[in-house]
């Protein structure tokens, strides 16, 4: 059943790529259409959509696994910021990275839930920057800052280094506006600002060139974030299988959400497949057929 719901919302058609499948009923914003799911097809790169739907998702649901608090920030809100700032992430007048509270058409509290983000004891931040993704973790009791990169277990330097000062620094904005106050309180800076140099966790590097969206999802849901840095710390290497079986889970999961409003939809298409298999090759010989003359046989031996 999974496995033809995945093929139904995954595969390309001529006409209905751009049919709705998802749609949060408690008024969220964020839908998803099939194009939006052929992202997690076999071989393909996970969208922007679906990385923030499941983003949603988990900030909805706290992890049961590990009894903690998580709060994903959109990437839909760093795509914005990302594409207003370009590469310039560090201001050339401060050398600070920039004030995102004084932007135009740009209001940070719009991406965010508030109540949730202040209480949360760990800010997730997915990024996709040069067609890669990867996640940013922030620790925000013990003011720790993080990078997971399925592709770099160190940091690559240059840009990677002011896009990550820039990340922690926009977190720490969005913190004083959630709760009023920085989380930072001990440093001196302009503009009551700081920004920290992310520390990379090593971790298994995926297998091929498209599955990095798909770790970044792995890591939000399956990392205890607590111990990252930790030597208990550990991730399984995944397998090319165990990361399509996922891909798989995933459309699964969005699919029945609770809050999706099409998903009686998908739930009927799941239940359709017993009513489509065809009879095996043994069952479609004539010598295994039962006709009117076999049942009235049958009843005559039964009376005997």
């Amino acid at each position: 059943m999974r496995r033809r719901l995945y093929r139904w919302a995954t595969k390309e058609t001529e006409h209905d790529n751009y049919e709705r499948l998802f749609n949060f009923k408690s008024g969220k914003e964020y839908g998803a259409m099939r194009y939006h799911f052929m992202s997690l097809g076999e071989k393909a790169e996970v969208d922007i959509t679906i990385m923030d739907i499941i983003c949603i998702m988990n900030n909805i649901q706290n992890n049961e696994k590990f009894k903690f608090t998580t709060y994903c920030v959109l990437h839909l809100f760093w795509h914005r910021i990302l594409e207003r700032y370009g590469r310039n992430f560090i201001s050339a007048t401060t050398g600070l990275p920039h004030d995102i509270t004084t932007l135009e058409n740009i209001n940070p509290l719009h991406y965010i839930d508030e109540s949730k983000m202040k209480s949360a004891p760990f800010l997730f931040a997915p990024i996709l920057y040069a067609k890669h993704w990867w996640l940013y973790v922030l620790d925000v009791d013990n003011k720790k800052f993080y990078a997971m990169d399925s592709l770099n277990p160190k940091s690559p330097g240059g840009d990677r280094n002011k896009l990550g000062r820039f990340v922690s620094s926009v977190l720490d904005q969005m913190w004083v506006l959630a709760r009023a106050e920085t989380m930072f309180p001990n440093k001196t800076r302009a503009l009551g600002l700081h920004s920290l140099l992310p520390k990379y966790i090593p971790v298994p590097r995926q297998p091929n060139a498209y599955d990095c969206g798909v770790y970044v999802i792995k890591y939000m849901g399956y990392v205890n974030p607590s111990i990252l840095g930790k030597r208990q710390f550990s991730l399984p290497i995944w397998t090319e299988a165990e990361l399509q079986e996922f891909r798989e889970e995933n459309v699964e999961r969005i699919l029945y959400h609770g809050d999706n409003y099409y998903m009686y939809q998908a739930i009927k298409v799941a239940n359709s497949a017993t009513r489509d298999l065809k009879p095996s090759i043994a069952l479609q010989s004539p010598y295994t057929q039962l006709n009117t003359a076999d049942l009235e046989s049958e009843k005559s031996d039964a009376s005997k």
